[in-house]
């Protein structure tokens, strides 16, 4: 039986980046539908760029089912920093991908994060999919699994992976021999998440009941997993995807 996966996106100001995304997401859809159904929900608010215009054109009639919401709601936009409404903003994003009218979450079997601006290929996509790595070592599938997400071959946006539940920062032990790390929370650009949670209500979050405060909201979202029963969470040392360096302003 097909398992069903939920490829859940959310976007701001990437244009750039999104015919890259859409092309690679339709190419593993195609190569893995006898396994799977795959269905795609996309969130995007608040760009000033061509990012609704371009979403708004691709055939999405590959999927199962495609949701896509466009929104201008005025929230402000944050870089790369640790900021408390930033981590608020994408909880609530990451929300809006799995509550759209129409979706009937209980069918779904994982929901699968994938960020517009990671780089990947099949065998990788494969391996997150099938969980192969897995039946090799005789363990159970996990209900968090990603692989090692680099720039210029250095682990990047670490800030999610931490290594027990009291770290505040992010660490990626890439000096231990062995593929399949435990880990207490992960997500590497593409990262598939057990559904039922999801389904018994389970939403994403900011807030760290651990840490009292706001933090990064993938490190929550695995938080919140554990406190549920879901605690197999695992990052694959073998299995590398590659963030795309944006262009420095004077760079070709």
């Amino acid at each position: 039986m097909k398992k069903h996966v939920l490829i859940s996106t959310i976007v701001r100001n990437r244009e750039e980046k999104l015919l890259n995304y859409y092309e690679q997401i339709s190419e593993f859809v195609k190569e893995f539908s006898k396994d799977f159904d795959f269905s795609i929900s996309i969130y995007e608010n608040d760009s000033d760029d061509n990012s609704k215009k371009v979403l708004e054109s691709f055939d999405y009639s590959g999927f199962k089912n495609n949701f896509l919401l466009c929104e201008d709601i005025g929230t402000k936009y944050y870089g790369s920093v640790a900021v408390d409404q930033r981590v608020i903003n994408y909880a609530n994003a990451r929300n809006k991908t799995i509550e759209m009218d129409q979706m009937k979450l209980p069918t779904y079997d994982y929901v699968l994060i994938i960020e517009v601006d990671v780089i990947y290929d099949l065998e990788t996509i494969e391996e997150i999919l099938y969980m192969n790595a897995f039946k090799d070592e005789n363990l159970e599938k996990p209900d968090i699994y990603s692989g090692v997400l680099l720039q210029n071959n250095i682990p990047y946006d670490i800030w999610a992976i931490r290594s027990h539940p009291k770290a505040t920062s992010g660490f990626l032990n890439m000096s231990t021999p062995g593929t399949l790390k435990k880990y207490w929370s992960t997500a590497n650009g593409v990262c598939i998440y057990n559904a039922k949670p999801f389904i018994e209500g389970m939403r994403f979050s900011s807030f760290s009941k651990i840490h009292n405060r706001h933090d990064c909201d993938t490190a929550v979202l695995c938080e919140d997993m554990r406190n549920l029963g879901y605690n197999r969470v695992y990052i694959n040392h073998d299995l590398y995807l590659f963030h795309e360096r944006p262009l420095v302003e004077g760079e070709e």
